[in-house]
């Protein structure tokens, strides 16, 4: 079994931890074309999107809180994410790429409600640590990705059967599968094929000869017939950390505030 946490608009949410400021409005992460990269809830409601250009996201919302993607942010983040992780056992996956802010967990045989309450211990660390994040636990990674995905925030969705998780793939449209690129979509699409679980009851030899390896991969993590083997690694120990500073510190609590953001991400 295996048990996923998602950390929401992962690079946003780590920048935002080191800001001084604390906004409580809209809020974008702005990447280096100058676009809308990641979005709080509240800029959602005001009808922003990502890819949107600064000037018309500008244009919509005037009191926008604009952040920029700190690297230095994110390794501090992935680190606060691997240590809660961490205290539920030491197989743990941590997410790149696309998969950024994930963290996948194997649990050999867990009590369920022992479990809930672990997962919510760990949830409410990480909200206090400033990273919000959601989690799901099912028999496989993909399936516990499927089940965090779709969990309320702050909270955590099991999925115990396969019943339940083809129950699920019923309302995820074909874009929620990683694996399936723009064009294998249209092709489904053009099936006729609008949701995940329409995915899955398709032939798996049907969908290998039109798709080809995509389509096997895709009705195998559909079907739990995938079973990955998690990459798991100990980060390496990193005791420094680095502040760029666009103003000189000039008073006491201005410095204990970047001393305590520096012993908190050692």
């Amino acid at each position: 079994m295996y048990l996923r946490f998602q950390i929401e608009n992962f690079r946003l949410f780590a920048a935002l931890r080191l800001s001084r400021e604390r906004p409580r409005g809209p809020i974008v992460l702005v990447d280096a074309a100058g676009r809308v990269a990641e979005l709080n809830q509240a800029a959602q409601t005001r009808d922003l999107s990502p890819g949107m250009t600064m000037a018309r996201a500008m244009s919509r919302c005037g009191d926008i809180f604009v952040l920029h993607a700190d690297p230095s942010a994110e390794r501090a983040a992935k680190r606060l994410l691997w240590n809660v992780a961490w205290e539920l056992t030491p197989q743990i996956e941590l997410g790149e790429g696309s998969s950024e802010g994930a963290a996948t967990l194997e649990m050999v045989r867990p009590d369920l409600d022992s479990l809930q309450v672990k997962v919510d211990a760990s949830l409410k660390e990480l909200r206090r640590l400033g990273l919000p994040a959601r989690a799901g636990f099912a028999a496989t990674p993909e399936w516990a990705g499927f089940a965090a995905d779709t969990a309320e925030r702050f909270g955590l969705k099991i999925l115990q059967s396969r019943e339940r998780v083809q129950s699920l793939l019923e309302y995820l449209p074909l874009g929620a599968l990683d694996c399936l690129s723009e064009a294998a979509c249209r092709i489904l699409e053009g099936w006729g094929i609008r949701s995940l679980a329409a995915v899955a009851k398709l032939p798996r030899q049907d969908l290998g000869e039109r798709l080809g390896p995509v389509g096997l991969q895709a009705w195998d993590i559909l079907n739990g017939a995938s079973q990955p083997v998690l990459q798991v690694r100990n980060l390496t120990p990193d005791y420094q950390e680095r502040f760029d500073l666009e103003e000189p510190l000039l008073d006491l609590p201005a410095l204990c505030f970047i001393l305590q953001l520096s012993l908190i991400h050692i």
